[in-house]
């Protein structure tokens, strides 16, 4: 499963994704230089927080909803096209709603090379997002 993206929810699998040690090691740099300093912030930034969404359905919201499929559609105003890919066995969400959606915000001198680069190396990143427009279009 690649890193799913939906409104401001990232869903992902941790083995997928991989650990921070991991990233500086694939990006082939130094762990306590300037890159490798940044490379851990924009992890932590984006995939730092993350909870398990089945454990979350367990603990807080077995009683209020009857399978984590009518939680995520409810609670989370999840699609069936989205949920569908949800299927893995560990998965992981983050809430980007106060953090800010985009690599882009980091990586803002760049044109799409180093986005591209960074959602690569941790799996790939389907957007699903339902309007179909591009942040770009609001700014031009």
């Amino acid at each position: 499963m690649k890193t799913v993206k939906y409104g401001d929810y990232i869903f992902f699998e941790k083995k997928i994704v991989g650990s921070v040690r991991r990233l500086i090691r694939r990006y082939g740099v130094k762990r306590k230089s300037y890159a490798g300093d940044v490379l851990e912030r924009l992890y932590y930034y984006y995939f730092g927080d993350a909870v398990d969404i089945k454990k979350e359905y367990k603990r807080f919201y077995k009683n209020e909803f009857d399978n984590i499929d009518m939680y995520l559609e409810c609670h989370m105003c999840i699609p069936e096209r989205v949920r569908g890919k949800l299927s893995a066995k560990k998965i992981l969400c983050v809430n980007l709603e106060g953090k800010g959606q985009h690599i882009g915000d980091s990586f803002y001198y760049d044109d799409d090379g180093l986005k591209e680069l960074f959602w690569n190396m941790v799996g790939g990143v389907e957007n699903e997002n339902s309007s179909g427009l591009r942040y770009k279009q609001f700014f031009d």
